[in-house]
């Protein structure tokens, strides 16, 4: 089951996606599928709705890089912690192509590329993208359309793609099984979209 907030003048509504009452605007509702009108913000309802255990904070390792005014992506920070880095935040900088990141991070389960300045190509070429990801914020950057690179990070459980020059969500989204945030909101959609 999902849950939309819709973001902008409407902050305050919530529909359930699936089972149970819709409540708010909407163009249609059937078993198991709600088509609403967009911007919005879609969670999963279910058992695992925090992403990130409270075990594996406290085992976390973090690198913040977030507000650097960075271009690039400064592997030689990253290295010396990659083999044991779950949260990379290389939020609020510069950065455009290339996007490289090292490889291997076995344990990368957070990484936030928000604000900055990536397009759709940038972030595709930087794949593979860690498949150990959970949570991955893209928010506030360049894209257009949504990169296959990220549809193919099948542990994926929270994805932020707020406040880009999206005009349509790819349907395959309905496939990420483990997916139980989508945040959209402020974007070019101009159309439903159903899962």
């Amino acid at each position: 089951m999902f849950t939309a907030q819709f973001s902008g003048p409407r902050d305050s509504e919530t529909i359930q996606i699936g089972q149970g009452p819709v409540k708010g605007p909407c163009i249609g509702a059937g078993a198991g599928v709600f088509i609403a009108t967009l911007p919005w913000r879609l969670r999963r309802n279910g058992p695992n709705m925090n992403p990130l255990s409270l075990a594996d904070a406290h085992r976390s390792n973090t690198l913040r890089l977030s507000s650097r005014g960075l271009t690039e992506v400064p592997i030689a920070e990253i290295l010396p912690v990659a083999a044991t880095l779950s949260t990379l935040d290389l939020s609020k900088n510069a950065i455009a192509a290339p996007l490289t990141l090292p490889s291997p991070l076995p344990r990368l389960v957070n990484l936030s590329l928000a604000d900055n300045a990536l397009d759709a190509a940038t972030v595709q070429r930087a794949a593979p993208l860690p498949p150990t990801l959970r949570v991955l914020d893209l928010g506030a950057n360049r894209i257009t359309v949504l990169p296959p690179a990220v549809l193919r990070l099948i542990g994926l459980q929270v994805l932020k793609i707020d406040r880009q020059q999206l005009r349509s969500l790819p349907v395959q989204l309905a496939l990420m099984a483990e997916l139980v945030e989508l945040d959209a909101g402020f974007n070019e959609l101009n159309a439903a979209l159903a899962l």
